[in-house]
């Protein structure tokens, strides 16, 4: 008596199932062909499937006491095979990649999906996920990148089913992967420029950048100061554009020099004509420098009395006060001359304090 029972094909799914079927071993034989067991054709691509016939002995003498049989249900689908695909790319090129179903095959004939040149459809192709603005892949399997694919990786995922039998299918994955090997420009740098005082410096502004790929470009500019000397300040201001794998830097020189002299603030000492017994005169100038708001104090250097040649007896002369003013950085306004002039109008004193009448001998006259 002959049973099956399902292992990896199950009934009634993949085969007719057999129970309680009386097997009969004539005499002088040691084995009988069991009637064929009924399978199920299906379109699926399946590994090859098993089930196990077991055996009863019910009557007569035999050594194998527990027979035991193993079923095997082959499939035959077509073999269909789909092969991963990996491609390397530069962004900045328009590229013909080839053919994704080059290595894919059908019971080994190369998949198509083309009747051109001789060819016989065998597969239909389906993309199931991956595709971008940048990628296209055209129903014979031709694969392209376009100009200016932002870098980085593009899986693809494929299908191909064999025609007529729709259920029979194999997937793979095409891997673009996109690089950046191009340094971006970075655009509109400003050129090198002088300012007198480091307030008028102005911030770093913003510039653009050109890259070959695309995507988000980042542009930051950042300044190094020498200021070792006060009076001539270096600023390198650099923007430094980065596309994600590549930099490019852009530099300007800006010089910071107080060239410029203070200007003289308030009104200046008139001209003053003194007494020569009178103190010189004592004036507070004052002046502005153009990279400060604190006043200068301005410095005086008085001539030697220049004598007067008028022949007036009573002008002794005239001295030149010449007023200066010097900022940090030693720039000098031009100097402002004071004219001072020295003069004797006062008539001389006479001293009363002696006796107009003495009595003296004539060998002891005073002396005057």
């Amino acid at each position: 008596v002959l049973n099956s029972i399902d292992g990896g094909a199950t009934s009634p799914d993949d085969y007719a199932a057999v129970s309680t079927v009386t097997v009969t071993i004539p005499a002088g034989q040691t084995s009988v062909t069991v009637l064929p067991i009924t399978t199920v054709d299906d379109s699926l691509n399946e590994v090859d499937e098993s089930f196990t016939l077991n055996g009863t002995v019910t009557s007569g003498n035999t050594a194998n006491t527990n027979p035991v049989g193993i079923g095997t249900i082959g499939d035959n689908e077509a073999t269909i095979l789909a092969t991963d695909d990996s491609y390397n790319v530069e962004c900045s090129k328009f590229v013909n990649l080839g053919n994704i179903l080059s290595n894919d095959s059908i019971d080994g004939t190369i998949a198509t999906t083309s009747n051109v040149g001789g060819l016989t459809p065998n597969v239909s192709l389906t993309i199931l996920s991956g595709l971008t603005p940048f990628i296209n892949v055209d129903t014979l399997g031709n694969i392209s990148v376009q100009d200016g694919i932002p870098y980085g990786s593009y899986p693809i995922q494929y299908q191909i089913c064999e025609l007529g039998n729709l259920l029979n299918c194999a997937t793979a994955t095409v891997t673009i992967v996109v690089a950046d090997t191009v340094n971006p420009v970075v655009l509109n740098v400003p050129g090198d420029i002088s300012y007198q005082c480091i307030d008028e410096v102005p911030a770093a502004g913003p510039l653009t950048a050109l890259d070959n790929c695309a995507g988000p470009i980042s542009v930051t500019g950042v300044d190094v100061t020498d200021n070792t000397n006060p009076c001539i300040i270096i600023i390198t201001r650099t923007w430094t554009c980065n596309d994600g794998t590549n930099t490019a830097t852009g530099t300007q020189i800006i010089t910071v020099q107080d060239t410029t002299a203070p200007v003289f603030t308030g009104n200046l000492p008139d001209p003053i004509t003194i007494q020569c017994s009178d103190p010189m005169p004592n004036d507070v100038v004052q002046a502005l420098d153009n990279c400060s708001t604190t006043p200068i104090n301005a410095t005086f250097i008085d001539s030697a009395l220049i004598p007067d040649t008028s022949g007036d007896c009573t002008i002794k002369g005239t001295i030149e006060r010449s007023w200066t003013a010097t900022d940090v950085c030693g720039n000098v306004t031009p100097a402002y001359v004071q004219i001072i002039r020295i003069i004797d109008t006062t008539k001389p004193t006479v001293d009363a304090s002696f006796d107009p009448d003495i009595d003296a001998t004539c060998d002891n006259i005073p002396a005057a």
